[in-house]
């Protein structure tokens, strides 16, 4: 698609900060660190953030979605008006008026 810039979600603080290391992880999560930290030389621009699950509901309503689905699906410009709703609402909790 193209992207050149793009910034990872996590919930996990732990995940997250190994993903923002650059030691290399011997935690038995370590090859999975290393094979995500490989994907990012895709980009120009990887960044990794920690959001609480209370500010990332899109996150946990895409994977329940996930669940209920036989065939993979991919949305380019538009998503389902929950998930749209669900990420307006989100915004709000990271951008506090």
């Amino acid at each position: 698609m193209g992207f050149r810039q793009i910034e990872v979600e996590g919930d996990s603080r732990a995940v997250v900060t190994k993903l923002q290391s650059d030691l290399e992880d011997p935690s038995d999560i370590g090859a999975l660190i290393s094979e995500a930290k490989g994907q990012t030389r895709r980009f120009q621009e990887c960044r990794f953030l920690f959001r609480h699950r209370s500010g990332n509901r899109v996150a946990h309503a895409l994977a329940a979605l996930r669940h209920s689905l036989v065939t993979d699906l991919v949305w380019i410009e538009e998503a389902p008006v929950e998930i749209e709703t669900l990420a307006a609402e989100d915004r709000r909790w990271l951008d506090p008026p």
